[in-house]
């Protein structure tokens, strides 16, 4: 019955942990997180720190959003090898990914996991 939740925001990051790869996206698992965080940056030095953790727990990319209406909201997705490996990092995250447990914003889910299906870009008019 509730209007669903649309989350508009800007890029902060997006991070490739196996190199280079396809822009193709569509299909592949992903774990998505809505949190409210201190700090973007802080956020993202220990995103940094934590990568070869993220890397063993079978996350592929991350990619981290800001809200345009609120700095401190950040949405963020994880590109996991598979959906088994997507339920086992919810339900043990490694300490690199904090903001897990601090998911869920009023009307957003907290942890879900979805097979990505499309983004949207709106450009800056010149």
């Amino acid at each position: 019955d509730d209007i669903p939740p649309i989350f508009g925001g800007e890029v902060v990051e997006k991070i490739d942990l196996h190199g280079p790869s396809s822009e193709v996206h569509v299909g592949r698992i992903v774990v998505g997180v809505m949190s409210s965080v201190d700090d973007v940056s802080a956020l993202m030095v220990k995103v940094h720190d934590g990568l070869e953790r993220f890397k063993q727990g079978g996350v592929r990319k991350i990619w981290v959003y800001r809200a345009l209406d609120d700095g401190r909201e950040v949405m963020i997705l994880q590109e996991i090898d598979d959906e088994g490996s997507a339920w086992q990092w919810i339900d043990h995250p490694d300490s690199a990914a904090e903001w897990m447990s601090h998911a869920g914003l009023g009307a957003y889910p907290t942890q879900f996991v979805g097979k990505f299906a499309h983004l949207m870009t709106i450009d800056e008019q010149s």
